[in-house]
């Protein structure tokens, strides 16, 4: 059944404030943080990210990522690739406990040829199967940051993340971000502009009164609406040099400007058609 996307609010509203298990939520897709307890997915992303950080890498690097969802699995894949200490962080601790997604990811590792010497294989919890990992899973996001030292990071990346950082926060996390990372240091980020109801622009109908409010920022459906002009903006206010850039975009807007509210229905054409974009940040 093909549910319109306005159908999908009033789901979201209810579903997030009832005590139903998010791991019964999860089998259903439903409050999914991206697929990352899938170890070819995860592995996919985070070999993406680190092919695009290669050039700018020595060995036994620091990594950092921001939002990893519903697994711990980029610290393993990442250690696997190479980095001697892994940060991981995110706005709360949802990352699955249960063992078989990091069992699984194991065997797929070993089996593309990894030599994964630095892993209890039997281990009994989430926890223990990363005890000989130099990680740190740090669960309150821009406060998080705030605790890392400056300085510290080699590689920082991102996968359809700072899109959910909360509007009053995002230069925050970007300043932080900045600070964090090493002279010298990159960044690779992938941003998806598009709604979370069906990929389109609905969600550029709400007033930021509706939509920055609490009910719906804790709902499952939230992103921040920062269009790609500004994003650069951002990133460049802090001190980042973008280095490389691809985007994506419609050929035509999905919905009409007329159903925007300001200030989008003011904005250019050329800004509302990105949907997407990979890009790389250096600290110079």
């Amino acid at each position: 059944m093909n549910i319109k996307w306005w159908m999908k609010i009033p789901a979201k509203l209810i579903l997030s404030r009832t005590p139903i298990a998010r791991s019964f939520l999860r089998k259903f897709s439903i409050f999914r943080h991206g697929d990352m307890d899938n170890s070819a997915y995860a592995f996919d992303v985070v070999n993406k990210h680190y092919q695009t950080a290669k050039p700018w890498l020595k060995k036994d690097f620091t990594a950092l990522e921001l939002g990893p969802g519903d697994s711990l699995l980029s610290a393993l894949i990442i250690s696997a690739l190479g980095a001697k200490k892994v940060y991981l962080v995110d706005v709360g601790d949802i990352a699955t406990k249960e063992l078989t997604p990091y069992t699984n990811a194991l065997q797929f590792l070993e089996k593309k040829g990894f030599t994964i010497d630095f892993i209890k294989p039997k281990a009994k919890s989430r926890d223990e199967f990363f005890e000989n990992i130099d990680m740190s899973y740090l669960t309150n996001g821009l406060e998080s940051l705030r605790n890392i030292p400056d300085e510290s990071i080699d590689f920082i990346w991102s996968h359809a993340v700072l899109e959910h950082v909360r509007l009053h926060e995002f230069d925050d996390v970007m300043a932080e971000l900045r600070r964090i990372l090493k002279p010298e240091g990159v960044c690779s980020h992938v941003i998806d502009l598009k709604d979370h109801f069906e990929q389109s622009l609905n969600n550029l109908r709400f007033s930021d009164k509706t939509w920055e409010s609490r009910l719906f920022s804790t709902s499952g459906f939230y992103t921040n609406r920062i269009r790609h002009n500004q994003m650069i903006d951002s990133f460049e206010n802090v001190g980042f040099k973008v280095s490389n850039e691809k985007r994506y975009t419609w050929d035509a807007l999905p919905v009409a400007k007329t159903n925007f509210t300001r200030p989008y229905s003011d904005y250019e054409d050329k800004n509302l058609l990105i949907n997407e974009f990979d890009i790389t940040l250096l600290n110079t």
